[in-house]
């Protein structure tokens, strides 16, 4: 897990799953989140970020601009 931190706020979090299976993040965000796995990127938004994950797999959060 990483995190990259932009004015004193948080830009973006990375994740690499070693495993795979879901993922939870807490949203870190107010608003509408964009979420990067594999070559998809859905939007997400609430409290709680889940994405299924594959072992291997980067998984990229970060604010929708």
């Amino acid at each position: 897990v990483s995190a990259e931190h932009k004015n004193g706020k948080i830009a973006r979090v990375r994740v690499k799953s070693e495993v795979g299976g879901e993922l939870r993040v807490i949203n870190p965000w107010p608003g509408v989140v964009e979420v990067t796995h594999g070559e998809t990127t859905t939007r997400m938004s609430g409290k709680l970020l889940r994405v299924e994950t594959k072992p291997g797999e980067i998984v990229l959060f970060r604010v929708e601009n």
